[in-house]
């Protein structure tokens, strides 16, 4: 099951979302997950994105892609990576770039996470985004 945690910080909307559980390993595809803007997100804008697996890949990186669905655009022009051996992309050796082009949400628009590459063996893909 996945559940967004929202959370209201002092400066942005931080929406985690599981996108495959721990003991599930990831694999490449679109629209892995579909997320729903609701109004009160209406006009919110992309500014950090991280995601994280409990275990690691053991050949080759994760990419992970935010897509508006609606508008058909990536959010991202550089994609999140997870590097092989790695839990996080914190320390990735390429970081995401957000498209302020395409970086603003409104209410009712789907989101969409997608994996472009799953590496190998990695498990329980997690996705966070930040919105200001």
């Amino acid at each position: 099951e996945v559940v967004p945690r929202w959370q209201r910080g002092t400066k942005a909307f931080v929406m985690q979302y599981k996108v495959f559980d721990d003991a599930t390993a990831a694999t490449a595809g679109d629209g892995k997950l579909i997320l729903f803007i609701i109004p009160e997100f209406d006009r919110l804008v992309l500014v950090k994105v991280y995601a994280y697996v409990s275990g690691a890949s053991s050949g080759g990186a994760l990419s992970i892609q935010v897509r508006n669905v609606t508008n058909s655009v990536d959010m991202l022009s550089t994609a999140i990576s997870i590097d092989q051996s790695e839990f996080s992309s914190i320390t990735a050796a390429t970081q995401p770039v957000i498209n302020r082009t395409y970086a603003t949400i409104h209410s009712g628009d789907l989101i969409a996470i997608d994996v472009d590459s799953a590496g190998t063996s990695a498990e329980g893909l997690g996705v966070v985004l930040l919105f200001q």
